[in-house]
């Protein structure tokens, strides 16, 4: 190579000739076929290997059946604990001692009333309620003033009370009346759809609210009472359960 000819290969801006770049190509394109001829002799030899611990479909379902046998020795495991609230509302009435008529009437009347009136989905949207008999405001009031009714006459202060809500007594003897016939047709339009809405979570909700007054010690305690959790006896919202004599 020539002086000239080093100078000009040098020069920084120089534009590589043809054959300079079908050489660099015929490189780039070497280096990519060894990379893919590696690669494939890797899968080869994974297969390879991975053949001779392949097992037949008689092998496989011989496995299972082991596996599905040694199962079945085993002891089951004792550590499920079956909800502490009762399941069902006739469960709910036999269960909750002297308030089982109380918290099954507000279970029914709860699960009714999201039947019959307007409600908000999820997604904010409002859900026209069932009832066909009475207005969808004219039955929540009457529902309400019902639940309020039913805690105050077994001595509670329920959150209807203490938001200034009245009871049915507060009510003259023509709007009383018209209040109770709103409530029975509701709950009775609502059992004919097949009681919708009375699953575990709504007798759940019925249960803590009675635990909840048991708690607050506005009721007397029952045999199934769950205990009070402690971060509401801490803030003294709550106050540990003591049974009296003879109380199971």
């Amino acid at each position: 190579m020539t002086a000239r000819q080093a100078a000009i290969l040098a020069d920084p801006n120089r534009k590589p000739s043809k054959a300079e770049l079908n050489r660099q190509a015929r490189a780039k394109r070497e280096a990519a076929k060894a990379k893919r001829d590696a690669q494939q002799e890797a899968l080869r030899q994974y297969i390879t290997d991975k053949g001779s611990t392949i097992k037949t479909p008689e092998q496989r379902e011989k496995g299972r059946q082991e596996y599905l046998a040694r199962k079945a020795s085993q002891p089951r495991k004792q550590d499920y604990n079956a909800p502490p609230w009762p399941q069902s509302l006739d469960a709910l009435r036999s269960e909750c001692g002297e308030h089982g008529e109380l918290v099954a009437s507000h279970a029914v009347a709860i699960a009714a009333r999201g039947w019959a009136c307007d409600r908000l989905t999820v997604d904010g949207l409002i859900q026209p309620g069932n009832a066909s008999r009475n207005p969808a405001a004219i039955v929540r009031t009457s529902l309400d003033l019902h639940l309020c009714q039913l805690w105050q006459d077994a001595g509670a202060a329920g959150h209807w009370v203490k938001y200034g809500n009245p009871a049915l007594r507060d009510l003259s003897p023509a709007s009383r009346q018209e209040a109770l016939l709103v409530v029975e047709e509701t709950i009775a339009e609502w059992e004919a759809a097949g009681s919708p809405g009375l699953n575990h979570a709504a007798l759940y909700a019925a249960y803590r609210y009675l635990c909840g007054h048991v708690w607050t010690g506005q009721l007397a305690h029952f045999a199934r009472c769950i205990d009070a959790p402690p971060e509401l006896i801490e803030a003294g919202l709550a106050e540990p359960i003591k049974l009296k004599e003879g109380t199971e």
